[in-house]
């Protein structure tokens, strides 16, 4: 190994430390004194489940319990995988999405589809193992010291959770109808390769419906009352429509100008009843900082305060590229690392840090709070025949690791055509029944 990667690689494992503050506290230098081995093998992208320790099996995934890794943080020699690991490598590797950037290194962006990604990959995001693997340090940490955790770092961080809407559609535009007729078609044949012929008939007449139809998807004070029934508030994301004037950006961005009037006067009130502003940069700006940073001018100018909070458009996004015009353009918030289609954790996390930056060998200056949850991913993709109680594995993960991750519902989707508003008070009531935080804001700061 050169010294270059070394460097690197030591690097990534002070990011680690610093990533995982909220679980460390003043203690984090308890965790650096953990005997340990230092791994400096290149990565495998072969997976392997680590066994733990009676002592931490309550803190594993499975029988027998256990957190998933890279094979290459298994040191060579005698004793167990688990007295082999390096286990702040293993953290850093999953928070800087290591697998899917061998990919992206390879052929590009997945611009967030989880197909394009090996299958035998998966169960790298089904669980937020970088947060179990900060949980695990903990422990190591305060047996090594004969001590308690919570004498040592403080108590386990509650769960929170920011509930965020995509403004993506105010009325059905015939680019809209365009897109939704395809998305439809593409749900049906899915539900017919899997045999449910009754509800690929459905979609499918909902698909014909929903073209010759109208609607009015102006529906913030609806979502906004079913908020705050429950105590929530949430944060709503705008688009521009002329940032990027191409062809795909009129077939596939939303279609309204942050600067009309009654947008300008929407974006304005719910900031004042205390809902939270982003902007939603369009499909073509996520590797292009003069589009993002239009979105930004025109949305802070209708809202008349700053706005640094981001979620690009059909979460389209690059680890290379994105987080770094993001910060040029002035966004210190960024909410767009998640799947289109599956739920889950993209980088093995469910934790608000500001993201590796492996070009320049330090962290990124945006704060990357993952997306675990998209409406989309249950009725376009999954269709599970009960949505609540599939969103509720991927809640209790979040819960159980005292993890911090965005949910995202579009708000045209609330609109009885779609039948997905139950699905977003089922959502509520699940926060709600556990007692969970809902982010209101995050500082600017």
């Amino acid at each position: 190994m050169t010294e270059q990667t070394a460097y690197s690689v030591e690097a990534g494992r002070d990011h680690a430390l610093s990533a995982g503050s909220s679980y460390f506290g003043t203690g984090t230098g308890y965790v650096g004194e953990v005997p340990m081995p230092k791994s400096m093998s290149a990565p495998t992208y072969q997976l392997v489940h680590v066994e733990l320790p009676d002592w931490a099996s309550d803190l594993g995934v499975g029988s027998p319990a256990s957190l998933l890794v890279d094979a290459c943080c298994i040191q060579d020699g005698e004793g167990s995988q688990f007295d082999r690991c390096d286990w702040l490598r293993a953290a850093h590797l999953h928070l800087s999405g290591w697998l899917e950037r061998s990919v992206e290194d390879r052929r590009g962006p997945i611009q967030s589809y989880a197909f394009r990604l090996p299958t035998a990959w998966s169960v790298a995001y089904d669980h937020a193992w970088a947060n179990r693997i900060f949980l695990l340090l903990r422990r190591m940490a305060a047996r090594a010291r004969g001590s308690s955790e919570v004498a040592l770092f403080g108590p386990v961080p509650a769960a929170r959770f920011h509930l965020t809407h995509d403004v993506d559609a105010l009325t059905k535009t015939p680019q809209l109808r365009l897109k939704s007729a395809i998305m439809q078609l593409i749900a049906v044949a899915r539900l017919g390769a899997g045999g449910r012929f009754r509800s690929a008939l459905k979609r499918a007449r909902d698909a014909a419906g929903f073209v010759f139809t109208s609607a009015d998807y102006w529906l913030f004070d609806e979502v906004c009352a079913l908020e705050a029934e429950r105590g929530f508030k949430s944060r709503f994301f705008f688009a521009d429509q002329m940032a990027d004037k191409s062809l795909t950006a009129w077939l596939i961005d939303p279609s309204y100008r942050a600067a009309e009037p009654r947008i300008q006067e929407l974006i304005r009130g719910l900031h004042s009843a205390g809902w939270k502003i982003g902007i939603h940069p369009g499909f073509n700006s996520w590797n292009d900082l003069s589009k993002l940073s239009r979105t930004r001018q025109e949305v802070r100018a209708s809202l008349g305060a700053d706005v640094a909070h981001c979620r690009q458009h059909w979460l389209r996004f690059s680890w290379r590229d994105t987080w770094a015009i993001q910060e040029k353009a002035g966004v210190r918030y960024d909410f767009t690392l998640g799947f289109n289609d599956r739920s889950g954790f993209r980088n093995g996390s469910a934790l608000a840090h500001r993201p590796w930056n492996s070009a320049l060998g330090k962290s990124h200056g945006v704060t990357c709070v993952p997306t675990i949850i998209m409406d989309s991913q249950f009725y376009d993709y999954g269709f599970p025949s009960d949505p609540r109680a599939a969103m509720v594995n991927w809640i209790d993960e979040v819960v159980a690791v005292g993890g911090e991750a965005s949910l995202l519902w579009h708000v045209h989707t609330i609109h009885e055509e779609y039948g997905w508003r139950e699905g977003y008070v089922a959502l509520l009531d699940l926060l709600k029944a556990r007692c969970i935080t809902v982010v209101e804001a995050i500082s600017d700061a």
